[in-house]
């Protein structure tokens, strides 16, 4: 009985060392879990997108329509925003570059909206998502994402 009393400890002692680590990864705060919340949106809204494009799923025009408003409703200034000096470390996957070139990350940002607002208003005038449009918003967070994310 003092085996499996022992053994039961240490498991218990074991598995909370081991899952601290992991619940670290979702420790962020303030302006850093509201750019992840952010970035979730926009991965989720993407998620639709990308399987429209690959012929997975016939999403309709009104859900695609929403899926890049969703991106535009986080991109911009209300992106930027979320990036304010110094605001990296873990659990953040910002580089440093994201200061150390401001106009760049700026700019990404704007065409961000942009791109997003364009897809948007073409899926609204055709019923259709275009891929060519499509493919300069997922263009513009490849780009972004190069530049300026911890690679995991």
């Amino acid at each position: 009985m003092l085996r499996y009393v022992k053994c039961v400890g240490l498991a218990a002692v074991l598995c909370t060392g081991l899952a601290t680590p992991l619940f670290a990864q979702d420790a962020a705060t303030g302006v850093v879990k509201d750019r992840q919340e952010a970035m979730k949106q926009i991965g989720a809204a993407m998620k639709v997108l990308v399987k429209t494009v690959k012929g997975e799923d016939e999403t309709d025009a009104t859900a695609l329509k929403a899926a890049a408003l969703s991106i535009s409703d986080h991109a911009g200034d209300k992106f930027t925003a979320l990036f304010p000096e110094g605001s990296l470390g873990h659990p953040s996957e910002a580089k440093a570059e994201i200061w150390q070139d401001w106009p760049r990350f700026e700019t990404l940002s704007g065409d961000l909206l942009a791109n997003a607002i364009d897809l948007a208003k073409n899926i609204e005038e055709t019923g259709q998502l275009n891929k060519a449009a499509f493919m300069k918003v997922a263009g513009t967070c490849r780009d972004c994402h190069q530049t300026f994310r911890e690679k995991d």
